[in-house]
């Protein structure tokens, strides 16, 4: 019996186990790199974590209960913190395309306010009323006057909840946020400084932003550009590999 081992010779760098089909993909890297994109990398790029070698995407956003609803708490999926365009949050934390009685839709937040009662009164006019009688010794008139009363009536209702987000100034319910203390960013409801991994600080609106998956890149045979720019590759598809002073790939 005779016994044939055959050998593929991967040409993706640093890689140790890949298919005879697709010999320039790599299934499996060494151990001083880890796998992106089926190209062997020193380390997981920005926005990606390394799982047992392999760089994995970092989710952005948890998925909301409801379907209208744009952002979350990432604690409570059931609790919106910003509804899609054309939808209005609540105070219970939740989209309607119409807000409830009692509330008005302000266009800038696209927030559901509590509507301020108009002031009802009621107003009695004053009215006066002369008579006059003759006799014959001579006339004497007399004048009588009915005094009426004016009264007002008003009535208001005020809505007021604590918020128990730490380090938050603005509340929209008891549990979320929607502007923090100074030096504090905002993300789904709550107040973070620094920015937890995959957000970047936003100074402009005070917000942690998420770090696109994607960033947008210009280099012919690259697979990731720097998130700094699109014209310079940090990693480039297998095959190819990188100039690490002009930022390019070349074969």
């Amino acid at each position: 019996t005779t016994t044939t081992t055959t050998t593929i010779a991967c040409e993706a760098i640093n890689c140790v186990l890949c298919s005879a089909e697709t010999p320039d993909v790599c299934e499996q890297c060494d151990t001083e790199t880890v796998l992106f994109r089926g190209a062997c990398v020193d380390s997981c790029p920005i926005g990606t974590v390394n799982n047992g070698g392999v760089c994995e995407e970092i989710p952005k956003e948890p998925l909301c209960d409801d379907p209208n609803c744009a952002t979350c708490d990432p604690l409570n999926t059931a609790t919106c913190i910003e509804c899609i365009p054309g939808w209005f949050l609540t105070s219970q934390a939740s989209c309607v395309d119409e807000c409830p009685a009692g509330t008005t839709a302000n266009l800038e937040t696209m927030e559901c306010e509590t509507a301020t009662s108009p002031t009802a009164s009621t107003t009695v006019t004053t009215t006066s009323t002369t008579s006059t009688s003759t006799t014959d010794a001579g006339s004497t008139t007399t004048p009588t006057m009915t005094t009426g009363t004016t009264s007002t009536a008003t009535t208001s209702t005020t809505t007021s909840f604590v918020c128990d987000v730490e380090n938050c100034d603005t509340c929209v319910s008891p549990g979320v946020c929607s502007m923090c203390s100074d030096t504090f960013y905002l993300l789904q409801g709550a107040c973070w400084n620094p920015c937890p991994t995959g957000t970047v600080p936003n100074d402009t609106t005070m917000t942690c932003d998420a770090i696109p998956k994607d960033p947008p890149c210009n280099v012919d045979n690259c697979a990731r550009c720097e998130a700094t720019s699109a014209e310079r590759c940090e990693t480039c598809v297998a095959g190819f590999a990188l100039d690490p002073v002009n930022g390019t790939c070349s074969a």
